[in-house]
This record gives structure tokens, sequence and C-alpha cells, in this order.
């Protein structure tokens, strides 16, 4: 009789151990479900605060473009009448009111910092005027320039490949690329032979990398470097070249003019021009902070051949500028670039080119510094 009695409790005792395990692996398989939850979750939320954060910073950013124009529209009172208003381009010495809030910006690169409620925004505006024409330049002149950006190894693979750009031939220059190299590219396209109608094109020039292009950000021990987006320009009205054919000694390519603004230009720039070295670059950017140069005569202290230099400098505006503006969130890593290129009248402001979305890949050294 005891067999029978125990047969019964022993086959209840194991439904019970398997009801048992059962009951963990379910135990088990939703505290799985419920950490992989709880991960998505913070994610998402993680996501869309970056989503939001990223937004906002967009619009400081934005704010710092909007309010770079109204800086340069801001209006001065006249000299020759003060009963008038006139539009007068903002230079260091003109007269200003003692409150720092009224100082006029200056458009040669130099940062301005907007603070609001939710962050910061980043201003630099770049008189285009101040910068070296790329349609204009020759060779020798790009290749200075390239010189004082520190990028000497190479240069001519840089160089010779924009003449080729933009020349309206086929015919190489030593180191340069026509249709031949760029329809041989996973995706290939043709060599424009025209003038430059902005300088994004350069990204499709042979040897122009986003770091030489953007700049490199500085670093812990190394210098960074400032890009070619702000050393050249793009003129909206680009002169067409003369075809040239490529020579043995490119020094004597036909001599293509231009003109920079002496009073925006970058110390890079200045060193681009005939004439004036890299400690006469400085010093007069250092000058221009107390003193606007109106002819070739206020350089003479400066300037030891001035005779080479006078037919590349200019003492005006261009009233057309790049905005630069990087907004960034408070105790946020978040940020958003815009650039833009306005033109500035008495009247009104247009903006001939907006972009936004350009700075994936841009480590401007300024940034960084």
């Amino acid at each position: 009789m005891s067999p029978n009695i125990e047969w019964p409790l022993r086959h209840v005792r194991e439904q019970d151990g398997m009801a048992l395990v059962l009951v963990l692996w379910i135990l088990m398989l939703l505290t799985v479900l419920a950490f992989e939850f709880s991960i998505m979750s913070r994610t998402e939320a993680k996501v869309t605060l970056n989503q939001r954060e990223s937004m906002e910073a967009y619009y400081l950013a934005r704010a710092g473009i909007y309010q770079a124009i109204a800086e340069l529209t801001r209006p001065v009172n006249s000299t020759l009448d003060d009963n008038e208003e006139d539009f007068i381009p903002l230079t260091p010495s003109t007269d200003i009111a003692s409150d720092p809030f009224q100082t006029p910006w200056m458009a040669d690169g130099r940062p301005y910092q907007i603070t609001l409620d939710n962050g910061t925004a980043e201003v630099r505006m770049y008189d285009e005027g101040g910068k070296i024409n790329i349609n204009e330049a020759n060779g020798p002149t790009l290749r200075k320039l390239l010189s004082t950006l520190r990028l000497d190894r190479g240069i001519s693979g840089i160089v010779d490949p924009i003449l080729d750009w933009r020349d309206p031939d086929n015919n190489y220059h030593r180191n340069g690329a026509e249709d031949t190299y760029y329809l041989a590219l996973p995706k290939p396209y043709h060599a424009k032979n025209g003038p430059f109608d902005t300088m994004d094109e350069l990204l499709w020039v042979k040897g122009i990398t986003p770091d030489i292009f953007y700049g490199k950000q500085s670093e812990p021990g190394k210098i960074g470097r400032t890009g070619l987006i702000d050393m050249l320009t793009a003129s909206l009205e680009a002169k067409p070249l003369i075809p040239a054919s490529p020579k043995e000694d490119e020094e004597d390519e036909e001599e293509i003019q231009f003109k920079v603004n002496v009073n925006t230009a970058s110390p890079e720039v200045l060193m681009s021009i005939p004439g004036i070295s890299g400690s006469q670059a400085r010093s007069i950017v250092t000058e221009r902070e107390f003193f606007t140069f109106l002819t070739p005569d206020d350089l003479d202290f400066f300037v030891d051949d001035i005779d080479d230099a006078s037919p590349f400098i200019s003492f005006q505006p261009s009233n057309t500028y790049t905005i630069d503006a990087r907004g960034q969130i408070a105790s946020s890593p978040i940020y958003h670039h815009i650039r833009a290129i306005v033109s500035i009248t008495t009247n009104e402001h247009r903006i001939l080119q907006w972009n936004d979305s350009i700075y994936l890949q841009y480590q401007q050294a300024s940034y960084g510094s």
C-alpha cells in the first residue's frame, strides 16, 4: 500500500518542480525584456534629447547670423550732416559710443559671442573684399598663399589642378588635372573649365581635402591651420580668363590682378601680397585695431616695398560678407554651424548663400583655440 501512495506524491512533486522551472524561465525572460525595454527607453530619450538640443543649437547659430546682419546694417551718424543717417562701412576708427555693446563688429574674422537663455552663439564675420579672388589670382599668388598656410608639401599638386579647373581649355599644367582624371574616378564628372561660382566647388578639385578646405582644428601641443574657405573668395561676377598653354616656367603665367581690403584681410592673405612680409603683415593687423588705412601712404611705415604691394591693395569693404555662426547649448557638447554669404546695402540685405549642412566635416582651426 505504501508504494501506491508514494507514486502520486512523487508525480505531484515532479509537476511542482517543472512548474517552478517554468516560472523561473518566465521570470528570467521578463527580466531580460524589462532590461531591454529600459535600455531602449533610455536610448530613445537620449536621441530625443540630442535632437532637441541640436535643434536649439541650430536656432542659436541662426540667431548669431541675423545678429551679425543687424550689426552690418546698423547705421551710424554721418560726419557731414548730423541730422542724416547714412550707411557707413564699419571700421576700427568709426566714432562709437563708450558703451561696449555699441562697439561695431569688425569683419576680419575675430570671434563675437552672443549669450542667450539656453546657450551661446559664437559669430565671425569675413569681408569678402579681404580675401583673394580665386578667379583672379595667378599661380604664384596661390602658391604663396598655400605656403603661408604651412602646406609646403605638394603645393603644385594643389595649385595646378585649381588652374586647370578654371581655365577654358583641356591642356594640363604640370601637376594639374583635366577630364581624363575626373572621368576615371569612381563617381566621374567633368572638369568645369570655367570660373568658380562658389568656394564649395574647390572640394571637387583634385588635391583639395576637407582639412585643406575647412582648416584643421588645433589640438593640445599642435597648431591649427586656417582653411582656404576663409582665405579665398569666388567673385559673383567672375572675370573670364585668357586661355594659357602650360609653360615650363610657370612663373611666367599671365598676370591676373586681384585686390584685397588691407583693413580686413587676414595675416595669411596680407603675406600673399607682393612686397609684404610676415612680420609686416602682423604689424598691419595690430595697427588697424586703432587706425584705418586709407591710402598707400598710410602703409609706408609698415611695408618696405609699397610700390610692389599697391596694385593689390584696396581700402574699402566689398559690402559682401561671409558670416560664420556656431550655436552651442549650455553644459552640452551639442553644437551646430551655419555659414551664410550676405550682400549688405543701405536699405536691405540679401542672402546669397546659406549652408547649414556643410560642417559635417568642418574642423576650423580657430574654434579649437
